[in-house]
């Protein structure tokens, strides 16, 4: 009885510390979470985000401009295929063109910049990505990673560590790319059958940052948790969705990121990074400068 009343006050002392979220669905300005930013910080946000306007990582988009592959991918499967083994073959073949062509040799390589200095992230893997605003260095990184990687192939009953490959860049074992298919095809088909359905609870969203340059009028947002709803919501042709904000990034306030504090970018290199994330979200500005 002392057991079950313990668990219950761990249970209850847990749900006491989830943030209570904080709905914005009705906001259609994103300079109205530009000007909150402050007073929204430490609390989890719900806002209805054009996907259009969204980039998954490192640096694909959501709409028709450089898309990820993992859309088309989608896109090649009828309806009538989603209930048999040759939509998952086919699923298969299509993601295996993907991580045979995109083949990063680092975490640096992966961001995608014409950039010929030598760099820290030069010497970790790809999946140890970690951009100026976020809150950990490569090595933390690193390891956060290598443990989620493990996690997801265990869902689906895979023994596999990082070596097997990673889910958003090659190269990747064949029972990777049965894992990653398989995530990819489950969340595809329970939109498509049952519509999406987002929660309250801690994964229950899309989490993003949202992204501003000088103009504060207009965000890209880029998906960091939930990237596989946000591509097949992209596939079955959703023009908005609900996602959870997370961090809100200000291109002026470079000098306060993490990473740049801490030395691993240099405030030129940091801006680089962020107008390619920044423009890929920006249809119009992004075709404007290729």
């Amino acid at each position: 009885m002392l057991r079950l009343r313990s668990k219950l006050k761990k249970i209850l002392r847990f749900r006491s510390s989830i943030p209570s979220l904080i709905d914005l669905r009705h906001i259609v300005n994103d300079i109205y979470f530009f000007q909150n930013r402050i007073q929204y910080s430490t609390s989890s946000t719900i806002a209805t985000l054009n996907i259009d306007k969204g980039v998954t990582l490192p640096s694909f988009s959501l709409s028709q401009t450089n898309r990820h592959p993992f859309i088309d991918a989608l896109q090649t499967l009828s309806s009538e295929d989603l209930g048999h083994d040759s939509a998952l073959e086919l699923l298969k073949s299509e993601m295996k063109k993907f991580y045979t062509e995109f083949q990063p040799a680092n975490a640096f390589e992966i961001l995608g910049l014409d950039e010929e200095k030598s760099h820290t992230l030069e010497t970790f893997e790809p999946y140890a990505l970690t951009l100026p605003w976020d809150n950990a260095g490569p090595v933390k990184e690193r390891k956060a990673k290598m443990r989620s990687i493990r996690e997801e192939n265990a869902v689906l009953n895979v023994d596999a560590g990082e070596d097997a490959g990673w889910a958003w860049s090659g190269p990747v074992s064949d029972e990777k790319l049965e894992v990653e298919a398989r995530r990819l095809m489950n969340v595809y088909r329970s939109i498509q059958e049952q519509g999406y359905c987002r929660s309250d609870e801690p994964d229950g969203d899309i989490r993003v940052n949202l992204l501003f340059d000088e103009s504060y009028n207009h965000a890209t947002w880029q998906a960091r948790v939930g990237q596989h709803r946000a591509i097949a919501l992209a596939a079955l042709g959703y023009e908005e969705i609900t996602c959870r904000i997370s961090k809100v990034i200000v291109k002026s306030e470079v000098e306060k990121w993490h990473n740049v504090r801490n030395g691993l970018y240099d405030e030129q290199l940091a801006i680089a990074v962020f107008d390619r994330i920044f423009l890929l979200g920006q249809k119009e500005a992004y075709n404007k400068n290729v």
